[in-house]
Parts: C-alpha cells; sequence; structure tokens
C-alpha cells in the first residue's frame, strides 16, 4: 500500500488543468518581430555555417548528442540535398558510438534483469535513441537507423505500463505490485523515470519521448499495430494524469499530436482539437512560454528546443492554411529573430544560450545545437511577403496531415470526388444505352431487307418446277434471301443443289437441270436477250438492282416481256 501511495502522490500533483473552451490564436501585437525579413537562401545559409561550426569543433574532440546528428540530417531533408549523409549514417552504425546506444542494442530480458536495471539509467536517455534514430531515417532510409529505433522503443515498452499490466496490477520491469488507477483514470501508458527495479516514479518525458517514438514508427510501420496501440496508451495517459502545458511534457505531446493521423483519437478526443488545445494551453499558460514578447524563457533567458521542434513538426505536417499554422509560424519567427539578434555577433557563427541576449563569444556545443533547433524550424517558412498578422502564407514540408482548423474539408473533398464519379457513371451508362438501342436499330434494319420482300413487276410469275416429290407437309418451303453478296453466294450454291424444288425463270430443260448456266457471270451488257433466260433468278435480281443505282434504266423504260407459261409466245 505505501508504494501505491507514493506512485499515486508522484502524479497526483500533475492533473491536466481545464481544457481551454474556445483557442483565441491572434498573433500579440507585443511579440517581438513576429515577421522575418531574411530570405529562406540566407536561412539556409546561416544554418548550414551553425552546423559546420559544430563540425569543426568535433575534430577537435568535442562531443556532440545524437540530437545533434538529426538536426544535420533534417537540414539535408529539408533542403533535398545529403550534405551531412555519411557523418550522420556512421554515427547511427558505430557499435560504440555511445553507452545509452550500446544499451539498447544489445537489450533483453536478460540484460534488463541482470545488467540494465542495478544500474539505474534513465529511460527517457534510452528512448531518446530511437527518437533520433527515426528522425534520421525519415531522411536517408538506412536499416541501421530502424533497427536502432526498433531497439530503442523495445526497451521504452518494457518500462511503459501497458494495458494489460494495468489491470493485471503487476509487471516484468518492476518488483512492486502497480496501482491500476490514479483517481479515475488507468495507469496505462505511463514510462517509469528509471531501469531500477524500485524505482516508483513514472517520469513525463520519459511517457512524452516514448509517445512520440511510437507516433513515428507507427508511421513508418503501420502494420505493425503495437506502435499505434502504444501511441494511443501513452497520449492517453498525459491527457488524464500529466501538467502537458509544462515545458517538456507540451513539447513531446505537441509533436507526438503532429505525427498522429487526424483520424486517430485519444481519450475519445479527436487529434484536431487537442493539437489547438497544446498549443493555446503551452503558449498562454506556460509561463516559459508566454512572455510578453513572445521569446522563451526557460530559466536566465534560455531558450527550449523541444517546444521550438515541436511546433516546428506542427507547422510542417499541417498544411492547411489556418490561424493554428499561422500562430506556430509567427511564434517560430519570433524564436528566430531573437537568436540571430541577441545570442550571437555576426560572422562568428557562435551562439549562446540565452534568447534574451546578450551575445556569447565563448563556443558551447549544447548553446550551439540549441540555436540551430531555432534556426533549423524556421529555416523552411516561406518567404517574407506582405500579409495581414493573422493570416498564413506558408507551405509545410510533407503535406501529411491536414490541419486542425479545417476538419470537414476531407470530407467535402472526399464527397465532391464522390460525385463526380456518379456523374461520370451516369453519363457512361446513358451512352452505352443510346448506343445499343441504334444498334439494335441497326440490326432489326438489316435482318428485315431480304428479296422476298420485293414485288416483282407485272406480269411476273414465279412457277414451280413440276416434281414428283410432295411438298413437305404439303406447304411449299419458303426462302428469304438476305440481299448481301456472302448469302446470295450461300443460297445460289444450295440452289443447285437442291434442284428439284429450284425456283427457275422460263421453260425447264428436258433433263431437269440447267446445265446450259455459265459457270461464271460477266457485266449483263455482254449477254444476248436469248441468254438471260439461262440466268438464275437472284442473280438478275442482282444485275436490275445493279442497272438501277447505275441510272442505266430510263424512268419511262418499260420493263422487259416476260414469258407466261399460261399464255406461251407463238
Amino acid at each position: 500500500m505505501g508504494r501505491h501511495w507514493q506512485l499515486s502522490a508522484l502524479i497526483a500533483s500533475l492533473i491536466l488543468p481545464p481544457l481551454v473552451a474556445t483557442q483565441d490564436f491572434t498573433v500579440p501585437s507585443s511579440w517581438r518581430e513576429s515577421n522575418i525579413t531574411a530570405s529562406q537562401d540566407d536561412r539556409i545559409s546561416l544554418t548550414s555555417a551553425a552546423i559546420d561550426k559544430v563540425l569543426s569543433e568535433l575534430e577537435d574532440g568535442e562531443f556532440a548528442s545524437g540530437f545533434f546528428y538529426t538536426q544535420a540530417a533534417e537540414f539535408d531533408r529539408f533542403t533535398n540535398q545529403t550534405k551531412y549523409k555519411d557523418i550522420v549514417t556512421e554515427y547511427f552504425e558505430s557499435d560504440s558510438f555511445d553507452f545509452g546506444a550500446t544499451l539498447c542494442r544489445k537489450f533483453s530480458f536478460f540484460a534488463a534483469q541482470f545488467y540494465i536495471q542495478p544500474m539505474f539509467v534513465q529511460t527517457s536517455g534510452l528512448v531518446d535513441y530511437g527518437y533520433w534514430a527515426m528522425l534520421a531515417y525519415a531522411t536517408y532510409e538506412e536499416q541501421s537507423m530502424l533497427d536502432l529505433a526498433i531497439r530503442s522503443w523495445n526497451v521504452g515498452r518494457y518500462y511503459t505500463i501497458s494495458s494489460d499490466q494495468a489491470s493485471a496490477g503487476i509487471m516484468s520491469a518492476k518488483s512492486f505490485d502497480l496501482a491500476k488507477t490514479c483517481g479515475d483514470a488507468s495507469m496505462a501508458g505511463g514510462t517509469f523515470w528509471s531501469t531500477s527495479s524500485t524505482d516508483v516514479t513514472i517520469f513525463g518525458f520519459a511517457t512524452g519521448m516514448f509517445f512520440v517514438l511510437s507516433a513515428l514508427l507507427a508511421e513508418a510501420q503501420p502494420s505493425n499495430t503495437s506502435y499505434l496501440t502504444a501511441a494511443q496508451e501513452s497520449g492517453e495517459f498525459m491527457i488524464s494524469n500529466l501538467l502537458i502545458n509544462s515545458n517538456d511534457h507540451a513539447a513531446t505531446f505537441i509533436e507526438g499530436l503532429a505525427i498522429l493521423s487526424p483520424t486517430t483519437e485519444l481519450a475519445s478526443q479527436s487529434i484536431w482539437d487537442l493539437r489547438k488545445t497544446a498549443v493555446q494551453n503551452t503558449l498562454t499558460t506556460n509561463t516559459m512560454c508566454n512572455a510578453t514578447d513572445g521569446v522563451i524563457n526557460i530559466g536566465d533567458g534560455q531558450g527550449s528546443g523541444s517546444i521550438v521542434h515541436g511546433l516546428g513538426t506542427l507547422f510542417r505536417r499541417n498544411t492547411t492554411a489556418s490561424a493554428l499554422r499561422n500562430y506556430a509560424k509567427r511564434y517560430l519567427s519570433v524564436q528566430y529573430n531573437a537568436v540571430i539578434d541577441q545570442t550571437t555577433t555576426s560572422g562568428t557563427n557562435i551562439y549562446g544560450a540565452s534568447w534574451q541576449g546578450p551575445p556569447s563569444s565563448n563556443y558551447s556545443v549544447a548553446n550551439q545545437t540549441l540555436a540551430i533547433h531555432a534556426l533549423l524550424n524556421a529555416m523552411v517558412l516561406p518567404d517574407p511577403q506582405v500579409t495581414s498578422d493573422n493570416s498564413d502564407d506558408g507551405v509545410g514540408e510533407d503535406g501529411g496531415n491536414d490541419d486542425d482548423d479545417s476538419p470537414n474539408m476531407a470530407g467535402i473533398i472526399a464527397g465532391s470526388v464522390v460525385g463526380a464519379l456518379a456523374l461520370i457513371g451516369i453519363l457512361v451508362a446513358i451512352v452505352f444505352v443510346v448506343r445499343r438501342r441504334q444498334h439494335k436499330r441497326k440490326e432489326a434494319y438489316d435482318n428485315s431487307f431480304f428479296v422476298d420482300d420485293i414485288t416483282p413487276p407485272e406480269p411476273f410469275t414465279m412457277p414451280m418446277r413440276t416434281s414428283t416429290t410432295a411438298p413437305i407437309n404439303g406447304n411449299v418451303q419458303n426462302f428469304a434471301i438476305p440481299v448481301t453478296a456472302k448469302a446470295l453466294a450461300t443460297h445460289n450454291e444450295k440452289s443447285r443443289l437442291n434442284a428439284p424444288n429450284q425456283l427457275t425463270w422460263g421453260e425447264p430443260s428436258s433433263t431437269g437441270s440447267r446445265s446450259d448456266v455459265p459457270s461464271t457471270l460477266s457485266d449483263p451488257m455482254v449477254h444476248s436477250r436469248s441468254d438471260s433466260r439461262d440466268i438464275p433468278t437472284e442473280e438478275l435480281v442482282r444485275l436490275l438492282h445493279d442497272r438501277i443505282q447505275r441510272g442505266e434504266l430510263a424512268d419511262s423504260a418499260a420493263p422487259p416481256a416476260y414469258d407466261d407459261p399460261a399464255h406461251p409466245r407463238q
């Protein structure tokens, strides 16, 4: 019970303050220089020079944290180049570049129980390596960076309470029973401060770093739902149990919210609303961030790289113009102008810790890295142009998320697309139906035009050849012959083969056959009048049709005389 009370007491004073009912993102007129006048090219050159200064000092034995190498990697990503790829890759691929990274690489349940836990290592320090590696991986996509990030996440997962562990009240990393709830809030998602099995402290910054790392891995490997589940549990723990408007808590919370998909919910609240609430609470109620002039001061004038990076991530990843995005842009502009005006002497590329001034001529890798945060996150802001105080003229880095103030835009766009597709589908269906009807009419017309539909001129009879074969069922077979060349040829052949019922012109021969019909037919003008008696009916019809089409028969010309079997010529 004593440890239960300790654990609850450690976080009882960190309850989230009431959410701001309405967010006002009007840029205060008291903010110091909230517009950037330097061109983007000038800002890129200035940032690169600050990074190069650190690299030159490293050659003299100076040491820089992983955060500096991620800054170099992000510089390459923002400028679409690989200037610092070799040195960043070498850093993350080294097996012994840092003690904490080595622990992450060699982490296992056995190592945790018998090696890491007795050392009392800060969990947040181990999770940091995964976070840095993921930022570098986003630029270079090197597998070694992703592998380190995953191993670091495994460490954080081991020291973070899961939903199942919170329900059971026990976890392998700790030798005591867990408090299942703090007030009405679940303990799931809280990350312990250290690796010691007896340490009862749940640390806000460690929880925030694990929240961001989980969000980054969920984005990089969406098929592994463990990362998204962990991010949701950590985010909900921060909402329910931590004072997220404090400096580091707010920075990691804002960054994690910027990374997560807008469709994700935390504690039954939308990402849209949480982003606005987090920024509003941080920049208006956090005394470190709400100075009258807008310049961050966490103590002795010192700035905050984590706050700047969190807001920079929010600005880059949310590309739709909005009051919130403009607010973040203007706040980043204030920090940039403060750094270049009040922390350095022009041309030295050396920056001091106090963003309130005065400038420092003494180089420090910590101060330099702190200043690079402000330079780097302002480097991607758009070139200056004439705008109103509360308008947004920027564009984002990757466009992965839509902005908070436009939650219905996705639905509007989707509805427009669906409507357009439906209209196209209807038009296609109409065209299909019309074409089909036209095709059917054409087929009906083609199939209805037969020779037996043509009324022969008078006097005209079609006597049947005398046959000893009785008609089928007492009826004469009628043949409809389509007027096409192929059909006529087929019918001619059938007529010759079916001689007993063949329809003929004039008198049959004594043999009952038409041996005098030529095997081939030429133009009718080369035949004599007597020869026409030997031509089959269908051929005569075709020839007559051809002559009419060529205009060879005058309108006044009378049809030729035909023999009538009932009244033969004398």
